[in-house]
């Protein structure tokens, strides 16, 4: 068997590039969308933490409940 050599289209190295860019920058986009809505949820149970805090609850408690 002889391999002959494949040439690529430019063309489809430009879609594949596009592709993997898209795919990066949504994933980028979803990350930072659950950074935001992680704080608000924080801010929203300030009061709350802080009450289990006064009560003695443990920081590593509240940091799993977090999660």
């Amino acid at each position: 068997m002889v391999y002959a050599d494949v040439e690529r289209n430019e063309r489809y190295d430009d879609i594949q590039t596009g592709r993997f860019v898209g795919a990066t920058v949504t994933l980028l986009l979803i990350g930072a969308s659950m950074i935001v809505t992680q704080l608000e949820q924080l801010r929203d149970r300030r009061r709350l933490l802080s009450v289990l805090v006064a009560f003695g609850t443990r920081c590593s408690t509240l940091a799993y409940s977090i999660l």
